[in-house]
């Protein structure tokens, strides 16, 4: 009598277990449809912007800064806020002891270009 209890039990879990994976699928599925146009928009228009003219003319570590910058120009408020939140965090010059120079002048250009390449 146990045994068939158990048995039935344990096929009703797993019956449970496998309906929360086909929701858990069917929820990622429409997740990925909804949010895929939105993140191909953004995407493309990174991929198809041309480094400006005067990137020539700055350090390698400032091409670098407007590189990140323009990785999130078409993309939503939030991720250009996020990607600029990071990259202030990185080149903070408290986070950087070993060169607070070189991590100041980034830092403040940073700032400039965030304004002038994002507007924020």
């Amino acid at each position: 009598h146990f045994a068939a209890e158990r048995l039935r039990f344990a096929s009703e879990a797993e019956f449970c277990a496998a309906k929360l994976r086909q929701k858990a699928r069917v929820a990622a599925a429409a997740d990925e449809q909804f949010y895929a146009s939105k993140r191909d928009t953004w995407h493309k228009s990174d991929r198809a912007l041309p480094e400006a003219e005067g990137d020539t003319n700055l350090a390698p570590e400032e091409r670098q800064v407007m590189k990140e910058l323009r990785s999130v120009l078409g993309a939503p408020r939030e991720i250009q806020k996020a990607k600029v939140k990071d990259l202030l965090i990185r080149l903070h010059p408290d986070k950087n002891p070993g060169c607070t120079e070189k991590a100041k002048q980034l830092f403040q250009f940073l700032q400039e270009q965030r304004r002038a390449v994002l507007g924020l």
